[in-house]
């Protein structure tokens, strides 16, 4: 996310998200959504699920980069073989939402560097509660060290005399 939103608007869209998923009437409203309106399937983008459930940062250039990022994840990879880090998001939520007894979600981060795919799995992220969900992981880096990448890459290529 750092190459496309400011940390700070990473931040709060982890938290709406979050919020949005969380164990008890939050995760059974998604259940439900789920069930009337098919919000997440291979026939939306995670942009358009995530704009109609108002998950975005306010209107604005933040805004569109968010949007943007979510369609650069069509080019992530997943643990899924086959499947790319978009597809493997929606797939998650989709499957989860209409399991027979679903949990709550919970999006993290991990480093790029460490490992570029995004990952799903089951865990107990909330180190106080025994309440189990579903976890999924994007790879991402602070802005700061996106753009201190760029702009060394960018310095190579001009001593090189490559533009």
């Amino acid at each position: 996310m750092g190459g496309f939103v400011k940390d700070s608007t990473a931040l709060s869209i982890l938290v709406q998200i979050n919020a949005r998923f969380g164990a008890g009437e939050p995760i059974e409203e998604m259940v439900a959504l789920q069930k009337e309106f098919k919000i997440f399937s291979n026939k939306h983008t995670l942009r358009s699920s995530f704009a109609l459930l108002h998950i975005a940062p306010p209107p604005g250039k933040e805004r569109q980069r968010w949007y943007r990022y979510l369609q650069e994840l069509r080019k992530y990879p997943s643990d899924k073989r086959g499947v790319n880090g978009h597809d493997r998001i929606v797939q998650a939520i989709e499957g989860n939402l209409e399991s027979a007894k679903p949990l709550p979600m919970r999006l993290i981060v991990h480093a790029a560097k460490e490992n570029p795919a995004v990952t799903v799995s089951m865990a107990t992220p909330i180190v106080f509660s025994k309440q189990k969900y579903v976890v999924v992981s994007v790879p991402t880096a602070a802005g700061r060290d996106v753009r201190q990448d760029i702009a060394r890459e960018v310095r190579a290529r001009r001593a090189t005399g490559k533009r």
